[in-house]
């Protein structure tokens, strides 16, 4: 029997998909053909490969949320990270947009997962938002700025398990 080669990249690639998608999928248990509703907040940079790694994982981005509208021009942002926010804009035509990740929590209920791909100085507070309303989260690190942060989202956490 010949063993197959597979390169770093796409070892490294399965890996993070398969682990995201883990991430994400919530405690209670879910029926066969129920599937997870994402918004994701931050879609520029590290928040693009988070959007469609979240899809390819299996969940439905139902929003997406930044605070640079990609529609509205004279954003002051580089030309290639406008045209990655309007090709994700473009491959979820269906998922409401936002530019308030306070907003998108209050409007779509049905969000069982958010992802959080901001600048560093709003990860906790877009994190905390989305668990004080029961919503699964996957953040990018650094998950807070200082420990008294990181034990408010430990308490936050522990008070919301099922």
């Amino acid at each position: 029997m010949k063993a197959v080669r597979i390169g770093r990249r796409d070892f490294l690639r399965a890996s993070a998909v398969a682990a995201l998608g883990f991430q994400i999928l919530p405690r209670s248990a879910r029926g066969a053909n129920d599937r997870i509703q994402v918004g994701c907040i931050g879609i520029a940079g590290k928040g693009h490969s988070d959007v469609l790694g979240t899809a390819a994982a299996g969940g439905v981005i139902v929003a997406l949320c930044d605070v640079a509208d990609p529609r509205n021009p004279g954003l002051g942002r580089k030309k290639n990270a406008k045209a990655k926010e309007t090709t994700i804009l473009d491959s979820f035509k269906d998922a409401r947009y936002f530019t308030d990740y306070r907003e998108m929590i209050a409007a779509m209920p049905g969000i069982d997962a958010v992802t959080v791909s901001t600048p560093d100085h709003h990860h906790f507070h877009a994190s905390m938002t989305a668990m004080k309303k029961g919503k699964h989260v996957y953040c990018q690190k650094p998950i807070s700025h200082s420990v008294w942060e990181a034990r408010r989202m430990a308490e936050t956490d522990r008070k919301s398990v099922v």
